[in-house]
């Protein structure tokens, strides 16, 4: 039998960051593991070809100008004859989703802000199913924790050792830093933890002016590292004993590896999950990155689990609660039965609609 095409039409780049596609990339892995052949399409950026370039995967380019992104887009998806196509991006809606509409069409949601005419919607958010969506009586939904997108480096088979002391601190905000964010989260960091180590991630759209300023500070601090774009962050959550850390797909994977996290709301898409994950004990999320106290929060949170170690044990043992690992390959055997008609018979467990959510900026 030949492999389905499964094309993802995922957003990243400047403004953006890559969070998107991250997570995307992840559901690509788990479909060619179940037997599809997987392709991207992407807007054209140097940063982020060179992502893609290094995760090995095959991809297009379109011109970000609307209306020429989406005749293109249409046209590589016809050409390429794709079963299914997969879209993480809040710039698809109405038009442009009926415009692809020949191919069947999975949708990567996280706001449930808007109608969406499509076969299949994912939202991994543990409080996803409580979201109403606009949809028609066809169209399936995977909604919540079951189907949360954490590969499986990230899942450990062990309880997680939690000393009493925090040695080591891992500070990282996504793929960008356009405020200067990770600069004033290592300062807290150091404010409260005067002897700790800290390693501080600088994502692959970091600025030059972003990076100029952490290298100026770890020249300063012996006890600061700058690791610049590493290919995974899974070694260095194994390592540390604390995370500072934006909302998004990294949120979920700190509780995969059963790793403490102090979290900070970078956009309003991330809310539902941080919500979620907060009330479920995984993390403390202490609002948002541009709030006026967030720095006083900072520290007064790092000082209070530095004293608490149970309380970083709780987090440790919740989030590995939290996470099966199973998410990824359930969604992909989901997508693949839409792609082959018949080979999977069992319905969904959500379904709804209703009203619409509030308006979003984009992921990090």
């Amino acid at each position: 039998m030949a492999r389905p095409l499964i094309v993802f039409r995922a957003s990243a780049g400047a403004g953006i960051g890559l969070g998107h596609l991250r997570r995307s990339l992840a559901l690509a892995g788990a479909l060619k593991r179940e037997g599809a052949d997987c392709r991207f399409v992407v807007d054209r950026d140097p940063t982020v070809v060179a992502y893609l370039e290094r995760s090995r995967v095959q991809f297009w380019e379109v011109e970000p100008e609307a209306d020429r992104n989406l005749k293109a887009t249409r046209g590589i998806l016809a050409s390429a004859a794709a079963a299914v196509v997969v879209v993480d991006s809040y710039e698809f809606t109405g038009r442009a989703i009926g415009a692809i509409r020949e191919s069947k069409v999975v949708v990567i949601d996280d706001m449930a802000d808007r109608k969406l005419p499509v076969d299949l919607i994912v939202n991994s958010a543990p409080a996803a199913d409580r979201l109403r969506y606009r949809v028609g009586d066809q169209t399936r939904l995977l909604l919540g924790a079951k189907y949360m997108f954490v590969r499986q480096e990230f899942l450990t088979s062990r309880p997680r050792r939690i000393g009493s002391r925090l040695n080591r601190v891992m500070i990282t905000v996504g793929g960008m830093d356009d405020t200067g964010l990770s600069a004033r989260l290592i300062l807290c960091a150091r404010k409260a933890l005067p002897s700790v180590r800290i390693d501080a991630v600088a994502g692959p759209l970091f600025s030059a002016k972003s990076l100029s300023k952490l290298r100026a500070l770890a020249r300063k601090d012996a006890r600061l590292t700058v690791l610049q774009a590493p290919p995974t962050l899974h070694r260095i959550m194994k390592a540390v004993d604390l995370a500072i850390t934006g909302g998004g797909q990294t949120t979920f994977e700190l509780a995969a590896s059963g790793t403490p996290a102090i979290a900070l709301r970078i956009a309003d898409n991330q809310t539902g999950a941080l919500d979620a994950l907060h009330a479920r004990g995984t993390l403390e999320w202490i609002g948002d990155a541009a709030a006026d106290q967030v720095s006083e929060r900072l520290v007064a949170a790092l000082q209070r689990l530095e004293r608490d170690s149970a309380a970083r044990r709780r987090m440790s043992a919740a989030g590995r609660r939290t996470v099966d690992g199973k998410g990824l390959g359930r969604t992909a055997r989901e997508i693949l039965s839409l792609a082959r008609p018949g080979s999977l018979s069992k319905q969904s467990p959500n379904a709804g609609s209703g009203k619409v959510g509030s308006g979003s900026r984009r992921s990090r």
